[in-house]
């Protein structure tokens, strides 16, 4: 037994320096993976120390020393049996640490009301790659943007591959970036009517809504202005007859369609009864009245109103072809803008603009409404009757789509897969967590690459009777969730067993705990919690431990006193049990 502890390895291994050394690079490496933690979150932490297989080395190394030291230090007296406690304890908690860390899991459950699930979605994400109904996945644990070095060899269909991780993005979308090929881009600030500017983005050939204001973005040159009049167009359609003419103010000429005479009479910008004629005023309520003629000479009058086209006023003089008149007042209320000009931007607004320079803002330049003008980023167009407020930031006259950081958190992680066979040859494809991946062609054959959490079936199913949720009085707010679930293990011979579970009142069985986590939007499923963890009773066992151990540790006095002897010939004092000498 002495050649055993001789053993340089095991020497080494069972001195106290080494397992002081071990303990104190496992203290740093928790506390650095608490700042860790709070810098670059859970995964972060997971992924640089608490899954690291350096951490794993220290802890297994820290774990053989504790236990080589248990044996060495045999036998115990009763005055250490408190020190033999704490020791021990410490073994076992690092046991049961490791049994959570191999053989535990967890994941999320969802089951929709009347269907049942016998499987769990992991926690921790995987990176995938399908060929010919055979699938190998590895897990990942992302934290930074940008390049990755995440690789494993894998093994498909009787081939070896490389599967690796080359990109990530926490929160991905496709965005517009300058490139040959493409539409027009333009971003601007909008006005919000909270005040502020928001930004946002219009594609050539899109339309959007800038400050409550139509803009659309031509994909050809600018077209003419609609009736060439910025008071709008009235189409007729009389007599079998459809005609469109430009509304001019009065007084104005008569137009002639299917027989019919119009004449428009009155104009108001912003309709009020009684109200005067304004015709440079805003356009916040245009209004026309028209005086009709029929063929056989009756007259007649029509009041429309180009916001309210579903709102008319007319005489009922005439008959009832009058009535029946298909009339429509329209107005352009928007901005259009064109490629093209001085700074190849073009734009055009339906009321008139104030274009302000940041650098001499006390001399703007005022745009009549319906005037094609050129667009200067980094200006700013207003409208202060209309509410409406623009500042170009950029314009891009060509681009392309290209991966990218999305300012949305709300967007999922995506991540660039590649795949290398034994030949080298590779290919690549970007995935999106949650999706159900994307099929690329590598030597002939077409593999899917996927990532994003992996099932793992369960021996036993749960079904899901009723999902109740309870709201606070006068809200639709959440103030409690419930599940009402059946459970079928034919294994243990459980058919349909009714189990509530709800909040801190989780189900127990198989040794994995099932939680009220979530519920879908629509409340008609819920999403389980499940963690199967068995290494919780050797932890539980080692804190016990521990607490005994300290309890003798302070009360050993108590139980095993100190017994004094003293030789009178050599003045020695000495313990009873032989742990202590005084020289006298």
């Amino acid at each position: 037994m002495n050649s055993f502890w001789r053993n340089p390895i095991v020497a080494l291994l069972s001195s106290v320096k080494t397992a002081a050394i071990l303990m104190a690079i496992f203290a740093f490496a928790i506390g650095y993976a608490t700042f860790f933690e709070n810098w670059y979150g859970r995964v972060g932490a997971y992924a640089v120390v608490y899954a690291a297989r350096w951490f794993e080395i220290v802890l297994a190394l820290f774990t053989i020393s504790l236990i080589l030291l248990f044996f060495k230090r045999m036998p115990y007296r009763p005055r250490q049996y408190g020190f033999m406690l704490v020791h021990l304890s410490m073994v076992v908690i690092l046991i049961g640490a490791g049994m959570t860390r191999y053989l535990g899991y967890e994941g999320v459950m969802p089951i929709r009301e009347g269907s049942s699930t016998d499987y769990i979605l992991s926690d921790t994400e995987h990176v995938k790659a399908t060929f010919g109904g055979e699938t190998a996945t590895y897990p990942v644990r992302l934290y930074r943007p940008g390049p990755q070095n995440e690789h494993k060899k894998i093994t498909l269909g009787g081939q070896r591959f490389d599967l690796a991780v080359a990109e990530f993005w926490p929160h991905f979308e496709q965005k517009w970036v300058a490139g040959e090929g493409g539409p027009a881009l333009l971003e601007y600030g909008a006005g919000e009517s909270g005040g502020g500017i928001r930004m946002r983005s219009l594609l050539q050939g899109d339309h959007d809504l800038i400050s409550g204001v139509d803009a659309h973005f031509h994909s050809g040159e600018m077209p003419p202005a609609a009736g060439d009049s910025r008071y709008g167009s009235l189409r007729m359609h009389a007599g079998g007859e459809v005609c469109r003419i430009a509304v001019e103010l009065p007084p104005n000429a008569p137009h002639q369609c299917g027989g019919w005479t119009f004449q428009v009479t009155e104009f108001q910008s912003d309709f009020k009864v009684g109200g005067d004629s304004d015709p440079d005023g805003p356009l916040l309520n245009p209004m026309i009245r028209l005086q009709i003629l029929d063929p056989e000479g009756q007259k007649g009058e029509r009041v429309l109103f180009a916001l309210h086209p579903e709102f008319a006023m007319h005489h009922e003089g005439m008959g009832e072809e009058f009535a029946q008149l298909d009339l429509l007042y329209e107005i352009d209320l928007g901005i259009e803008f064109a490629t093209g000009g001085e700074t190849g931007l073009l734009g055009r607004a339906a009321f008139e603009l104030a274009e302000i320079d940041m650098a001499d803002a006390e001399n703007p330049l005022f745009i009549p409404a319906g005037e094609t003008f050129p667009v200067h980023t980094q200006r700013l167009y207003t409208n202060e009757a209309q509410g409406f407020t623009l500042v170009p930031s950029s314009f891009e006259a060509s681009v392309v789509k290209a991966p990218g950081m999305s300012d949305n958190e709300r967007m999922p992680p995506a991540v660039r897969v590649v795949i290398t066979d034994a030949q080298g040859e590779s290919a690549e494809a970007i995935v999106r967590d949650g999706d159900s991946g994307e099929a690329v062609t590598l030597g002939g054959r077409v593999v899917t690459l996927g990532y994003g959490s992996i099932v793992k079936k369960l021996p036993y199913r749960l079904e899901l009777a009723d999902f109740v949720l309870d709201t606070y009085p006068g809200s639709d707010n959440p103030a409690s969730y419930e599940s009402w679930v059946k459970l079928y293990d034919e294994e243990q011979g459980i058919d349909g067993e009714e189990v509530r579970i709800y909040m801190n009142h989780p189900l127990l069985h198989r040794g994995s705990k099932h939680f009220q986590s979530s519920y879908d939007q629509d409340r008609r499923g819920t999403i389980l919690s499940v963690n199967h963890d068995p290494g919780k009773w050797p932890t539980y066992i080692g804190y016990m431990l521990i607490t005994l151990g300290f309890l003798l540790i302070m009360t050993r006095d108590l139980f095993w006193p100190r017994r004094r002897t003293t030789t009178a010939a050599s003045g020695e004092t000495e313990t009873a049990d032989g742990e202590e000498r005084v020289t006298t």
